[in-house]
């Protein structure tokens, strides 16, 4: 079963708060920044984010690959090994700064809770 990645949630938070579909927001970011700044600052780290969980996903590949059942790793690929561990734990950490840093705009932007 996927889980949700933080770049799924931030897409589903601003496609909630701005009510219109993902495709159509980037094409309005682009297009008209000055119109709304926010939104260009939403579309931003959203890109950010898109950024860092296609590294995630590489390593993670990558690592998966090299450590999977039955294979046994020639003594050289044992740095690749260790690399590619270090590369996935920087490239989550990316991500989880970057969705810390996205909190901000997003108590700005989320609806009021309804009383």
């Amino acid at each position: 079963m996927p889980t949700t990645t933080m770049l799924d949630q931030a897409t589903a938070m601003i496609e909630n708060a701005w009510g219109q579909p993902i495709k159509a927001l980037e094409v309005l970011g682009v297009r008209r920044p000055s119109e709304d700044p926010l939104l260009r600052c939403a579309m931003h780290t959203r890109t950010a984010l898109a950024i860092t969980d296609n590294a995630v996903t590489v390593h993670q590949d990558r690592l998966h690959a090299l450590s999977r059942h039955g294979y046994v790793p020639d003594f050289y690929e044992l740095d690749r090994i260790t690399d590619t561990a270090v590369s996935l734990r920087v490239a989550t950490q990316r991500v989880v700064r970057t969705s810390r840093r996205s909190g901000a705009w997003w108590k700005l932007v989320r609806p009021p809770h309804p009383r």
